[in-house]
């Protein structure tokens, strides 16, 4: 009978060990459902960061970063709980072995009594017929046999049974909180058994600490957050923090008397809130940002921005939701769709005066290439009509001579002579004139107009510079030289690369050199990986002061404004490239040195798509 009590014993312990140990599985799968839950949190706190205006956005990610430190990191606040469930499951494993071990003990120590008992009365039974003659020996054997019995069963009391009872004495007095030290004597298993017992229970008290100082960490900074945050539960506040105590008005303990949070929203935004509750509690989905009308406790409205999301709050159900205050921000919005309209019309006005100034800017420098050709051209026109002229009269000359039949051969021959060196003199001039006039016009042709076509890079950077000649010819000292590859073919606009190399090269002789200070310009151009193409325009002049450099691209900027500078010609150049080449811009400059722009486009210039250029001071 006792054997069997001390059977049903061991297998109710072990019962008790298993649903202690189903009922921690089901904690730790509940803590994996927390930790899946606050990393879904901490994700739409990363988004809500990602579209809130700086500096709220900024704040919201630090927040989110510091959350995922403490909660979701890698030894932090759900880690550390996991652990800790873990280890008190696997000391309360133990705990179960070690009563399973006393009470087997006890029950093969009864046992072991109970056999040595049977054996004691089978033999007083065997020798009751010498009871007689032996009673004082069966007696002694009796009482030896007894007190063997009781000896057996006080040595394993003594050194098995107490030191496993005073083991588990110590195990549930630790974890019922108690600062009771686990015995660890000895050098057997038993030993080695409270020498782990005692390991996890210590390494225990160190995560609960730690998961005491993550909880008041989290609390600090849910706390601190300056985001309004409240959790409720159909409607029925449960928590706020600070900032949302500030934004609506009211202590505490007010706020969670109120009856419903929708007393904090304006009636006609009600419905909208109500559905999103439900929308949220039924789907898990969090909702998006709303803008709402929302009422302070002492009746006065503000505008808030509301996300709500589902959470589990003590075991049910609850939605949390982050409260922003953005009351400013739609004032402002009010206030500058006020004057939009007037600020839309004056950029349009703004933009049409600049457009014209430009498109003016274009004309005067084409108009100053056509008075420069002009100028040109009429020498060799000049000529050509002197020549014309006296050959024209020595015609009529020998014509009369020829009449009259004086001619002479001597005369004829010097005739032959003059009118040969007047047909190549007027065939030189005229081919001049000729070059000039299809130069400029082929370049006036081009800065006019928007015609894409293919060239030749270097015959038009040719043609372009024969047409300029009459603007730099006079300039004592200036040489102009042009590298580029004879092959180098380009597909694009000439008329913008023409307008572009025209007012760089003006630039660089109205600004770059002086009188006194004549130089070299070069202009070199060569061919770049993905098809691209470098075109640079570098002089050896003057420079540009480091504080005027950042301004030189700015629109109507000049330094020479009192003597005819617009202030345009740079501009210009910075649209053309970065708009019609599709390419960028960049300049270096060294006071006394000279400077250098270079310019990087496509080779074939793209038909479509948006493109963003750039221009660079060094």
């Amino acid at each position: 009978c006792r054997s069997a009590g001390a059977g049903r014993g061991v297998n109710d312990t072990a019962l008790m060990a298993r649903a202690a140990g189903a009922m921690q599985t089901d904690h730790l799968n509940r803590l994996r459902v927390e930790r899946r839950n606050a990393e879904n949190t901490l994700a739409e706190l990363g988004r809500l960061a990602a579209a809130t205006p700086e500096p709220e956005g900024s704040a919201m990610e630090r927040i989110r970063a510091d959350l995922a430190t403490i909660l979701v990191a890698p030894g932090a606040l759900f880690d550390s709980s996991a652990e800790r469930l873990q280890a008190r499951n696997r000391a309360q494993a133990l705990s179960g072995q070690s009563r399973v071990l006393v009470e087997t003990v006890d029950r093969f120590t009864l046992a072991l009594f109970d056999a040595i008992h049977d054996q004691s009365t089978d033999r007083t039974g065997d020798l009751a017929a010498m009871i007689q003659e032996r009673s004082r020996l069966v007696m002694v054997l009796g009482g030896a046999s007894i007190l063997l019995a009781i000896l057996v069963h006080l040595f394993f009391r003594r050194f098995l049974t107490s030191r496993l009872v005073a083991l588990n004495g110590a195990v549930l007095a630790r974890l019922s909180g108690s600062d009771a030290t686990v015995p660890v004597e000895g050098n057997d298993e038993i030993t080695d058994i409270a020498a782990s017992i005692r390991y996890f229970i210590d390494e225990i008290d160190r995560r609960q600490m730690d998961l005491a100082d993550n909880e008041r960490r989290f609390r600090d900074l849910v706390e601190g957050s300056i985001q309004g945050i409240i959790i409720h539960r159909d409607f029925r506040p449960l928590y706020a923090n600070d900032a949302f105590l500030q934004m609506l008005g009211g202590s505490l303990d007010r706020t969670l008397r109120v009856r419903s949070v929708l007393d904090f929203i304006a009636e006609d935004n009600r419905p909208l809130v109500e559905d999103n509750y439900r929308h949220i509690v039924a789907t898990g989905l969090p909702s998006e940002r709303r803008r709402l009308r929302a009422r302070r406790l002492d009746g006065s409205e503000r505008w808030i921005e509301l996300t709500s999301r589902r959470i589990d709050w003590k075991g049910e159900t609850a939605v949390q939701s982050i409260v922003v205050d953005v009351t400013r921000e739609v004032e402002a919005e009010a206030a500058l769709r006020r004057s939009r309209d007037a600020a839309e019309q004056a950029l349009r006005e703004l933009k049409e005066t600049q457009a014209s100034l430009i498109q003016a800017e274009k004309m005067a420098s084409l108009g100053q290439l056509v008075a420069g050709v002009a100028h040109e051209v009429n020498t060799p026109i000049g000529i050509t009509i002197t020549g014309a002229s006296q050959l024209a009269l020595q015609f009529e000359e020998l014509t009369r001579q020829l009449a009259a039949g004086a001619i002479k051969k001597s005369e004829f021959q010097r005739f032959l002579a003059d009118g040969g060196e007047m047909a190549r003199l007027i065939l030189s001039n005229s081919t001049r004139a000729a070059d000039l006039v299809q130069s400029f016009k082929m370049v006036a042709v081009d800065q006019s107009s928007d015609e894409r076509r293919r060239f030749e890079l270097r015959t038009y950077i040719g043609e372009l510079l024969r047409s300029l000649r009459p603007v730099y010819k006079d300039v004592a000292g200036l040489d102009i030289s042009v590298d580029s590859p004879d092959e180098l073919e380009l597909d694009g606009y000439p008329g913008a690369l023409s307008q572009i190399l025209t007012n760089l090269v003006l630039n660089a002789l109205t600004h770059a050199f002086t009188p006194h200070h004549p130089g070299r310009l070069t202009i070199a151009a060569r061919l770049l990986p993905q098809d691209q193409v470098e075109l640079t325009v570098a002089d050896d002049g003057l420079g540009i002061p480091s504080d005027i450099l950042p301004k030189i691209f700015d629109p109507f900027f000049t330094t020479r404004r009192g003597s005819g500078g617009s202030g345009l010609g740079l501009h210009i150049v910075y649209n053309l490239v970065t708009g019609t080449l599709r390419g960028t811009i960049t300049v270096q400059s060294i006071p006394g040195e000279g400077t250098r722009f270079t310019l990087r486009f496509p080779r074939v210039t793209p038909t479509a798509g948006i493109t963003v250029g750039k221009a660079e001071l060094v």
